[in-house]
């Protein structure tokens, strides 16, 4: 009925495999940045910090004395 090469066959689980890696990459993903989210919440609640998410770069703002602590970057990569 239906025959397969090798080749065909391994072809076939390589298309399967990069699938799988990039749903379970964009899950990862997901689930972090959903984490992220409810930690800024969080300390948005408590008056300890205000957490600014932009495209490439995370600010923080917090009402720490010291003037060091008051404004902190984390810079990300851009997602595409």
């Amino acid at each position: 009925m239906f025959r397969f090469s090798l080749r065909e066959l391994l072809w076939l689980t390589l298309c399967f495999a990069i699938a799988s890696g990039w749903w379970v990459e964009s899950a990862r993903a997901k689930q972090w940045r959903q984490r992220a989210e409810i930690t800024a919440g969080q300390l948005e609640a408590e008056g300890m910090a205000k957490v600014i998410f932009e495209r490439d770069q995370v600010l923080i703002l917090s009402p720490h004395k010291d003037e060091a602590f008051q404004r902190v970057s984390h810079p990300t990569d851009p997602t595409p």
